[in-house]
């Protein structure tokens, strides 16, 4: 596959809003009663989930992790968020786009905040995609578990 194909791929809002869909299934799978995740932050997840080095520490995530031990508990797994600020502001585009077609969709609900509307499980995702799926899984787990998303930006310091 020629590198504009796999550019396409990375930048486009079906994908981005399976990614954000996994994402929130993973936030919202600790059992509690579903509610919403505020707008503002969905705009870190596509930045993290398509970084190959973010996604890599992110595939060794399990229901243990938590922000300190995936990211910060080694200095190499820490090198691997440098450039999430300038990645931010490029995905600004796709993440928008990404969030009108799963609101679109019926996946999740978007509004002030975002709602889980179609839980999926990337157990059950086709091999090519399931590292993507099962990074922004996690990620929405780990974020989950931190006591406000004020605490993850502060612990990685964005």
């Amino acid at each position: 596959m020629s590198a504009k194909h796999i550019n396409s791929l990375m930048h486009n809002p079906f994908l981005g809003s399976e990614i954000i869909t996994h994402f929130l299934s993973g936030f919202y799978d600790q059992g509690e009663e579903k509610n919403s995740f505020s707008t503002p932050h969905i705009y870190l997840v596509l930045p993290f989930v398509l970084s190959e080095p973010i996604r890599e520490v992110l595939q060794n995530c399990n229901r243990r992790s938590n922000v300190f031990t995936i990211f910060l508990k080694s200095s190499e797994r820490s090198s691997s968020l440098g450039g999430v600020e300038e990645q931010y502001k490029s995905f600004l585009p796709l993440t928008k786009k990404a969030l009108i077609v799963g609101h679109n969709k019926k996946d999740f609900k978007v509004s002030d905040t975002i709602t889980l509307l179609n839980p999926k499980d990337y157990r059950r995702s086709k091999e090519s995609a399931k590292t993507y799926f099962h990074s922004a899984f996690y990620l929405g787990y780990i974020f989950k578990k931190e006591a406000s998303m004020v605490e993850v930006y502060e612990k990685l310091i964005l």
